[in-house]
């Protein structure tokens, strides 16, 4: 298959093109900070206050008593007097220090964003798979080992493969097969999203897997409608192409995902051998001890 281009890997990096299942970083609580202005105002109020009370304590410890109008108006004045000579030089300098303490926090929080946005991009790329945008191998067990350790309920897998995709990459090219792989998990997440829990990924090749927590695989449960329109779903992909799907339930922790997927892909192979484009369902009652297997992946005919 042809390796994404430069293009759809800055596409598939951005956040708001990915899975809106996957974790996404939370962004940094910034303290609220006053204005220059409004530091450097209260700085000159601050130092006009003590100004005052410096002079007052120095008068009233000394005994200062004036002996004519301008004494007391010297003495009376000089609190005054003392933070209009001072005040605006340190007013000024403290405005300066202010807007460039200004100017340095709106750098740090530029740069903060910009970090967390490259986080979140590498959080995408660690996560998603480039091309379909749907949880790769790696995620996608690693969220199935999450649901089976705080498991409460059964859940359903599904392995889901597109037919005669060979054929499409051989006729039409691997571009082609791209673009329909784009689309169909493009679809598989529509089809999904009611299920807010499910768990979308691409454990390897054209294979695709599903979990559905909290389902059963009751014929005519919401977990097998959910399957259904997804097969009718791919129909209109174009060029021809239709999936079968093999379903399986899952109960751990006594239950492995590898066994559960072992028997998903087992009803999978049954789909192809029954004319492919159908969903085929099995249960872990039937495989007590596993799904029979030749140890060859599903043929991708």
């Amino acid at each position: 298959m042809a390796h994404p281009t430069t293009k759809q890997a800055r596409q598939a990096a951005s956040p708001d093109d990915r899975d809106p299942r996957a974790p996404v970083i939370a962004p940094p609580q910034l303290v609220r900070r006053r204005s220059p202005t409004q530091s450097a105002l209260s700085f000159g109020l601050f130092a006009a206050l003590v100004s005052i009370a410096i002079c007052a304590t120095v008068y009233f410890f000394t005994g200062s008593i004036p002996d004519s109008a301008a004494g007391w108006a010297l003495q009376v004045g000089l609190p005054f007097l003392v933070p209009l000579m001072v005040a605006p030089m340190l007013t000024i300098g403290m405005f300066r220090a202010t807007h460039d303490l200004h100017e340095r926090t709106r750098q740090l929080e530029e740069e903060v964003t910009a970090r967390r946005r490259a986080e979140e991009r590498l959080a995408v790329l660690a996560a998603v798979d480039d091309l379909t945008q749907v949880l790769n191998r790696r995620e996608f067990f690693s969220r199935a080992q999450s649901l089976a350790q705080n498991a409460r309920q059964p859940m359903v897998v599904a392995i889901l493969d597109l037919d005669n995709f060979k054929l499409l990459n051989d006729t039409s090219g691997h571009s082609a097969g791209d673009d329909v792989l784009r689309r169909y998990g493009a679809m598989l997440r529509d089809e999904t999203r009611p299920e807010r829990a499910a768990v979308i990924g691409r454990p390897g090749g054209e294979g695709f897997g599903v979990i559905l927590p909290g389902r059963t695989v009751d014929p005519g449960s919401a977990a097998i409608a959910v399957f259904e329109s997804i097969r009718r779903a791919t129909e209109r992909l174009g060029r021809q192409v239709t999936s079968s799907i093999g379903v399986s339930d899952w109960h751990p922790p006594e239950d492995s995902i590898d066994a559960a997927l072992g028997r998903a892909d087992g009803a999978l192979y049954r789909a192809k051998q029954q004319g492919r484009n159908n969903v085929q369902i099995v249960r872990r009652d039937d495989h007590p001890h596993g799904v029979p297997s030749d140890g060859s992946p599903v043929s991708r005919r």
